[in-house]
């Protein structure tokens, strides 16, 4: 397998990487270069994970917030139907008490002799 890049590169550790200076201390002079490598490695795959990881949240987030859309609407549609019907129900409630009392009143004065004329 030949690849076509630069084989070798340096860094130099800052006051911030006492930790990491200490890791590659305990390594052996001989494994350092090759523990590097790895450990790299390992970082840009957690890096790249990471990445897909955002993207897979902020694509739910969008998901989510279309569903709550979807849902307010659907709730703000069951409650006009709700008030339609509750006002028709209400005009029939409302004739309905009209046409008992009529009746009631007809029946109370029947019951006293008086007829009513149509």
């Amino acid at each position: 397998m030949h690849t076509n890049w630069k084989k070798r590169y340096s860094f130099r550790l800052t006051s911030d990487d006492q930790v990491i200076y200490e890791y590659l201390e305990k390594l052996p002079a001989n494994q350092r270069s090759e523990g590097i490598r790895k450990l790299l490695g390992i970082a840009v795959n957690s890096s790249q994970q990471g990445l897909e990881q955002q993207e897979m949240i902020d694509s739910l987030k969008k998901d989510m917030e279309i569903l709550k859309e979807n849902q307010q609407e659907m709730l703000r549609k069951l409650d006009n139907c709700n008030v339609s019907q509750a006002s028709s129900q209400e005009s029939t409630s409302n004739e309905v008490n009209e046409q008992t009392m009529h009746e009631t009143a007809n029946a109370f004065l029947t019951s006293f002799g008086f007829q009513e004329d149509d």
